[in-house]
């Protein structure tokens, strides 16, 4: 044991504490831009759909809420976060399409 250093990893020291500052310290002005617009994208459309489903708001209180916390901590630096908040985007900007109306059928070669 005489050679052995022990010590605790602390990671406090460079971990930045701000969801929009980590992404800007990573990637620049031009990721913060493109994260702000794949932010936006789906945000306005939820909002635009917030009173049409009950999945639709689960998803806008989703986004928002881990957008509140990032306001505080870094959520996209923990690779199964980062998983989920991009599968939440996903799943949203997914779901974003118009859903036909009762009785309509899809396709070109449907003749009712």
């Amino acid at each position: 044991m005489q050679r052995w250093f022990f010590s605790t990893d602390s990671h406090l020291a460079w971990h930045v504490k701000n969801l929009f500052i980590h992404v800007l310290f990573e990637q620049g002005w031009i990721g913060l831009v493109a994260f702000i617009l794949l932010l936006a994208a789906p945000g306005l459309t939820l909002l635009r759909r917030a009173g049409d489903d009950a999945m639709v708001l689960t998803l806008l209180i989703s986004l928002t809420s881990f957008l509140v916390v990032g306001l505080v901590d870094s959520l996209i630096d923990e690779p199964r976060l980062d998983f989920l908040f991009f599968w939440l985007l996903t799943i949203t900007l997914i779901s974003s399409g118009k859903e036909l109306p009762p009785g309509q059928k899809s396709g070109a070669g449907d003749q009712s």
